[in-house]
């Protein structure tokens, strides 16, 4: 995820976000609205594929951003394995609040991985853009992460 980045624009949710040219994208997956992975020749076989996915929800009415950052968090810790919150800043994306968490949690097969969160609230809905690597590699995918996620751009539907 090195390369320079392309705008992806979500044909019915009215988004868009920055993502490398050399993945693969995906926006059939039920409850995602969009999937970036790296290609499967890209990786050594049976390797963690590094990812970026949006996830647009329904939250409560009246929902704030930290009750939403919170529950989801609350969420994590209940089904991810050894899940471990590491940071959590707060910023803003696409001109309104939000914040960044880090976690690591053991994967399938015991494999150790990271999971890098934004998540803001417009629209009423309630967005995340969540990245995960193996804990090996993120160093290497960080600042290419964080470019995609701070990228998002909620339009006006």
């Amino acid at each position: 995820m090195d390369a320079e980045l392309v705008t992806y624009r979500h044909p019915e949710l009215h988004f868009s976000i920055d993502l490398p040219p050399e993945i693969e994208i995906g926006d059939d997956v039920p409850h995602v609205a969009v999937v970036a992975v790296e290609r499967a020749d890209v990786v050594p076989p049976g390797s963690f594929r590094a990812n970026l996915n949006v996830v647009v929800e329904q939250g409560p009415p009246g929902m704030d951003l930290d009750g939403y950052v919170e529950a989801s968090l609350e969420q994590q810790r209940r089904s991810m394995a050894g899940f471990r919150l590491i940071d959590r800043e707060d910023l803003t994306i696409s001109d309104v609040p939000a914040v960044r968490t880090l976690a690591h949690f053991h994967g399938s097969e015991v494999l150790a991985l990271v999971v890098e969160q934004w998540r803001l609230i417009a629209r009423g809905l309630g967005w995340v853009v969540t990245a995960s690597s193996d804990a090996i590699s993120y160093g290497g995918r960080a600042d290419a992460f964080a470019a995609c996620a701070e990228s998002l751009r909620v339009e006006d539907s």
